[in-house]
């Protein structure tokens, strides 16, 4: 009985402890779980099992007698063993057998995860050291071994024939290929063997190369239809499509063959030769199109080839078989034009800068290739029309991909780099026909045509193709001018150039840059008309006719520039412009035509002829008209003016006034006492508006010390005159008048109770005018 009570404890305990390792197990399994679904970035799920894993229900104790019954036989065969210590042992056994059913698994899985990971790792961290110690070891081997091979043949080469060296070196060339490939078959992850095959396949090459061209063995035709066979097998060598060592290996002995075809000198082998060329091109492009990159170096490598074939044929024998340097040059247009088309409609359109690129390596080897005569003096004359045409195709073509982009708005950099491009070539047609004097050149149409693409971006409110149309009307302007100088031709860019100064002015009035470049363009081709009407209606060389002409155009330019402020040409309708930049514009060529009006005063003076007296006087008389007007027609009238504006009509009229006494060689005395004399009235003026006539009196006072000082140190002299006495004597007054105006207002200003703050108002006022003015 005590030995029941005994056994019936024991195993209540055992089962309470198995209750406690299955929750063990059960806390352990939802943890292992839920790092798993972690590192799977999955949400965890406490309550899943492993359906593999056994059913695992713990013990659980019953009070039925049965149960009893089955514990004291149990019991009974325990203590029968005499053994006290099988109890805890089988509870040990029951807890290891139970443990792995639990844990199997989740741990198994858990564990190959975080060695996943760990490989993962670890083969971003040794994959430098796995290059260098596979590959490049590999590669240096092969090195090695090649060399090896060179010096036995340099030790034994004294006692073969040719016959005998021929044989021995592709005898080792094929061994050494051939024990390469058979064990980089068997263990492809050793690149011993791959490096080893490579440097087989290289010694096949170099023997085929050595047995033509240093012993005679065989003939130029043998050779390269053993080279094809060579290109052949490196296909057949290469592992998979990223496989770069043999996808280099066969594109530099293709490259070096054609290198080699330099020394041709039989006339008959060069259809041969481009059949080998054409033949490896085509099997390469093929063979290396699965991966992309191989495939863009492949076209690349194909054009090259076959411009650098071109070019060797043509040196070697456009004197003696002109035809069939003509037909590798149609071939070489054709495969480049081919590459051109392919990647500029049917890929050209997904946008992959790839393409953007191989495509205009493509049309830089068709347009070389096809001007080719005029590169290597093939003396063949290609006729204009088909020189156009081939032109104008690929810039159409670029134009109208831009505008696809433009509208799908992706591709920015290659889209003005594709405007750039076909700016060009829709350039050199117009060169082309400005040099062959086309009707459609001199007449102007071309400039029609041109300024479509401008007006496009204008509907489109694209500023890229309004840039493009506008550059392109301006160099071919300027290039016909100089080129072809026809009458035509200039009244109908003078005729756009007024159009587009109306457009930018009135319809659109919203860009700043685009009205000045315009207005600048007006006045330039002005000048250009008056010359060329000068040149082609000069009957009589006398300087009359050229004064008139200058004076006229004169004339001209300087009443536009009247009417562009008078018309307030400066005012746009963006509203954000803090700095009105063509108001800047107006006011430098308003002063520049001043002092060209002055100059040409000056010059005129300088002729003392009695029969040009008249004209002459005509001639300054309308001169200083002009200048007065240019003078008065920005002055800051009715105080609308800011204190920038009033400063800058005080200097300009200083500078006026200087400039004229200095032309007309007044006395140095006599200049001083006048622009002291305009201090004066700037002073007087500034304080008409004392806020914004602030800077003006400054600049009368500083003029006045200016010219005071001048006076005192470089005026003043020993020989005395009246004169000279009188100018002291009414410069000194005029500077008792200036102390005498500050004395005044200063104390009608403490009578009306003005303060310096109102005085320092000015940068506020001139704000506050600003912003009134741009909004009227």
């Amino acid at each position: 009985m005590e030995t029941t009570i005994n056994v019936a404890e024991l195993v209540k305990e055992i089962q309470e402890l198995r209750l406690k390792v299955a929750n063990l197990e059960q806390g352990l399994k939802n943890a292992e779980m839920s790092i798993s679904n972690i590192n799977n970035n999955t949400k965890p799920d406490p309550v899943t099992t492993n359906p593999d894993s056994p059913a695992k229900v713990p013990l659980k104790s019953n009070d039925n007698d049965n149960d009893n019954n089955s514990t004291e036989s149990i019991s009974i065969s325990v203590i029968s063993d005499k053994s006290p210590t099988k109890p805890e042992n089988a509870l040990q056994s029951n807890k290891t057998d139970n443990l792995p059913l639990v844990d199997d698994t989740p741990v198994n899985e858990n564990n190959n995860s975080n060695k996943n990971i760990q490989k993962k790792k670890i083969t971003k961290k040794i994959s430098t050291e796995s290059w260098i110690g596979k590959i490049l070891m590999g590669a240096l081997a092969s090195l090695l071994v090649f060399i090896a091979l060179i010096t036995f043949a340099k030790i034994l080469l004294p006692y073969l024939t040719d016959t005998m060296k021929i044989i021995l070196m592709f005898i080792t060339s094929f061994a050494l290929t051939g024990t390469g490939f058979f064990f980089s078959k068997k263990k492809p992850e050793n690149t011993f063997f791959k490096a080893l095959l490579a440097c087989g396949s290289v010694c096949i090459y170099l023997t085929i190369l050595v047995t033509s061209i240093y012993f005679k063995a065989v003939s130029s035709l043998v050779m390269y239809i053993l080279l094809a066979l060579w290109a052949v097998l490196i296909i057949f060598l290469k592992k998979d499509k990223n496989d770069w060592l043999f996808f280099s290996i066969g594109n530099i002995g293709y490259f070096v063959s054609i290198i080699f075809m330099a020394g041709l000198r039989d006339v008959s082998l060069i259809i041969p030769m481009l059949i080998y060329v054409v033949i490896i091109s085509i099997v390469y492009q093929i063979t290396y199109w699965k991966n992309k990159y191989q495939r863009y170096a492949q076209i690349v490598i194909n054009d090259i080839s076959l411009f650098i074939f071109l070019v060797i044929t043509s040196s070697l024998f456009k004197l003696t078989s002109l035809k069939k340097v003509i037909i590798v040059e149609v071939v070489t247009i054709v495969f480049s034009f081919i590459g051109f088309i392919f990647y500029a409609f049917i890929e050209f359109f997904s946008h992959k800068k790839e393409h953007f690129v191989i495509s205009l390596i493509n049309t830089g080897v068709f347009f070389a290739t096809f001007f080719s005569p005029y590169l290597l003096d093939l003396r063949i004359d290609i006729p204009i029309i088909l020189s156009i045409i081939v032109i104008i195709i690929p810039a159409i073509v670029y134009e109208i991909i831009t505008i696809y982009w433009r509208s799908k708005k992706i591709a920015e950099i290659e889209t003005i780099i594709g405007l750039g491009f076909s700016a060009l070539l829709f350039y050199i047609v117009a060169l082309i026909l400005c040099i062959n004097k086309y009707f459609i050149f001199y007449s102007g149409i071309i400039l029609i045509v041109y300024s479509l693409i401008a007006v496009y971006g204008i509907v489109e409110k694209d500023i890229l193709y309004k840039i493009q149309g506008w550059i392109l009307v301006c160099i071919c302007m300027f290039t016909g001018k100089a080129l072809v100088s026809n009458m035509s031709f200039t009244i109908v860019a003078a005729i756009i150039i007024l159009l587009s100064f109306i457009i930018e002015r009135v319809v659109l009035n919203n860009s700043e840059l685009f009205k000045i470049v315009n207005y600048f363009l007006l006045l330039v081709w002005i000048i250009v008309i008056g010359v060329q009407v000068y040149i082609e209606k000069r009957i009589v060389n006398s300087k009359t006719d050229e004064n008139i002409y200058i004076i006229v155009i004169y004339g001209i330019l300087a009443f536009i520039n009247v009417l562009m402020i008078l018309t307030k040409f400066y005012k746009t309708n963006n509203k954000n412009k803090e700095k009105n930049q063509i108001h800047i514009v107006l006011d430098i060529l308003n002063l520049i035509f001043m002092i060209f009006g002055v100059h040409m005063v000056y010059a005129l003076m300088q002729y003392d002829s009695a029969e040009r007296m008249v004209h002459d006087t005509l001639f300054k008389t309308l001169y200083m008209i002009i200048v007065y007007i240019l003078a008065c027609v920005n002055l800051p009238l009715k105080d609308k003016g800011t204190s920038k504006r009033y400063l800058y009509t005080s200097i300009k009229f200083a500078f006026l006034l200087c400039y004229s006494l200095v032309i007309f060689k007044a006395p140095r005395f006599i200049i001083s006492i006048c622009m002291i004399a305009y201090s004066v009235v700037c002073v007087a003026l500034g304080f008409r508006n004392r806020t914004k006539g602030k800077m003006l009196r400054i600049f009368g006072l500083v003029t006045t010390l200016i010219f005071v000082v001048k006076f005192i140190i470089i005026d003043i002299g020993f020989d005395s005159s009246i004169m000279k006495a009188l100018s002291y004597f009414i410069s000194g007054i005029l500077c008792f008048g200036i102390s005498a105006i500050y004395n005044y207002f200063e104390k009608k200003g403490k009578n009306n109770k003005d303060t310096d703050e109102e005085i320092d108002e000015i940068n506020l006022n001139d704000e506050i005018d600003e912003i009134n003015r741009n909004a009227n």
